[in-house]
């Protein structure tokens, strides 16, 4: 996801609550088990968003 994408997104979802910080590193774990590298949009989402629900 571009950074435009994104940052319509964060204009659509507003602002995300802090829930902690997000830390590049700490892909290469689940990358190198999986096997393969995640899409750089998916990881930027949860990096500012973690791994909660989208919702109202």
């Amino acid at each position: 996801m571009a950074d435009g994408a994104l940052g319509r997104l964060r204009q659509l979802l507003r602002e995300p609550v802090p829930w902690g910080s997000a830390q590049a590193e700490l892909w290469a774990p689940p990358e190198a088990w999986l096997g393969l590298r995640l899409p750089t949009d998916d990881k930027a989402f949860l990096d500012l968003y973690g791994s909660g629900t989208v919702d109202e």
